[in-house]
């Protein structure tokens, strides 16, 4: 298997026993409001942990997740609204399929990004941990207002 980088700075792998992954900037131009319509989502849930009394324990807790064309399609949505708002997201395709993909919202760079890694930030919000924490609150009241879904 071979890694090699990609303008989304993803590797792309390649191997004899599969097609080519590729990784690629999710665009409008890439991804559309039904890309996610090949997507089988199901997953099966017998236990879940769950704090109880203040340790940690795995419970039985039984369903089932499967999620619809109707609710692909509208995580689909979701994801093309929040890439032509400006969040990073990274597909990987495998021919012209994605068949799988990563968000990165610009609240997760704020937040993670500069504090854990150091990554950089306007100079109004370097060394200025009040100011950081306000424009991350006000960002979260803006996501939770523009999507209604976090």
């Amino acid at each position: 298997m071979t890694a090699e980088p990609t303008a989304c700075g993803c590797p792309e792998r390649t191997g004899s026993a599969s097609a080519p992954v590729r990784y690629a900037v999710l665009t409008p131009e890439n991804f559309g409001p039904r890309s996610l319509d090949g997507f089988i989502r199901h997953q099966e849930v017998r236990e879940c942990w769950r704090r109880i009394g203040g340790d940690w324990a795995l419970v039985p807790v039984a369903f089932t997740e499967e999620w619809s064309r109707a609710q692909l399609r509208e995580n689909a949505d979701a994801l093309l609204r929040a890439v032509e708002a400006g969040a990073y997201a990274c597909g990987a395709f495998c021919g012209q399929t994605l068949v799988g993909y990563l968000l990165l919202l610009p609240l997760m760079y704020l937040s993670m990004g500069h504090t854990m890694w150091g990554w950089p930030v306007p100079a109004f919000l370097e060394n200025n941990p009040v100011g950081l924490a306000l424009f991350q609150l006000l960002f979260t009241a803006a996501v939770m207002l523009i999507n209604k879904k976090f």
